[in-house]
C-alpha cells in the first residue's frame, strides 16, 4: 500500500498507460491493505470501548465502595465521639467521688487528731485476739 501512496501522481499516470494492468494490481493491493486497516482499526475500536466499560464499572463499583465506607466512617466516628463522651463523663464522677473520699479521709483525720486529746469521746474498747483455728496453734 505504502507504494501506491509513495508513487507520484504523474508517474502512476505513465504507468496506467504503459502498463494498466500493474497499476490494477497496485490499486487492488491498496485497497486489501486499507480493509485490513479499516478492520483492525474496528477491532481496536471495540476493544478500546470495551476496556472503557470495564474502566467505567471499575469506577462505578469503587465509587460504591467509596460511599460505603465514609459512611461507616461516619458511624464509627459518631460511636468514637459517644464513647469518648462517655469516658469522659465517667472520669468526672470518679473524679467526684475520689474527692468525696479524700474529704471524708481528711474529715477522719481531723476526728482523729482532735480526738488524741480529748478521750472523753473516744471509748476504750478491747479488741479480741483473732486465733486462726486452721493454723492449729
Amino acid at each position: 500500500m505504502n507504494t501506491l501512496y509513495d508513487t507520484p501522481f504523474e508517474t502512476i499516470l505513465e504507468q496506467m498507460q504503459s502498463d494498466p494492468q500493474s497499476v490494477k494490481k497496485l490499486i487492488e493491493d491498496a485497497s486489501k491493505e486499507t480493509t485490513a486497516l479499516i478492520s483492525r482499526a474496528s477491532q481496536a475500536l471495540e476493544h478500546c470501548q470495551k476496556q472503557m466499560e470495564v474502566e467505567s464499572q471499575k469506577r462505578q463499583d469503587l465509587d460504591v465502595k467509596m460511599r460505603e465506607f465514609l459512611q461507616l466512617y461516619e458511624i464509627n466516628k459518631a460511636r468514637c465521639s459517644a464513647y469518648i463522651g462517655h469516658l469522659e463523663r465517667e472520669n468526672e464522677r470518679k473524679d467526684r467521688i475520689i474527692t468525696r473520699y479524700k474529704d471524708v479521709m481528711n474529715a477522719h483525720m481531723v476526728f482523729l487528731n482532735t480526738s488524741k486529746d480529748d478521750s472523753r469521746h473516744v471509748p476504750d474498747i478491747e479488741v479480741p485476739s483473732y486465733e486462726d483455728p486452721l493454723s492449729g496453734t
